[in-house]
């Protein structure tokens, strides 16, 4: 994720917080701030995409080359 952002943040910015559920890639280790999501839940994968209203949407995804 460092790697597709670095274009427009610095890398050192984006930072993951792993929870119980998903996996969280977060500006600034703020959960106020949130990239996306991910979901590794065995041979399902889904990355939650945020709206500006902050709603999260969960896309199924099968390698990471579909990120």
């Amino acid at each position: 994720m460092q790697a597709i952002l670095r274009k427009r943040i610095s890398a050192e910015r984006v930072v993951m917080r792993d929870a119980k559920s998903y996996c969280a890639m977060l500006l600034d280790d703020n959960n106020r701030k949130p990239i996306c999501r991910f979901w590794l839940e065995g041979k399902a994968w889904y990355i939650g995409l945020f709206d500006r209203e902050k709603n999260v949407e969960r896309v199924p995804i099968s390698t990471l080359e579909e990120i």
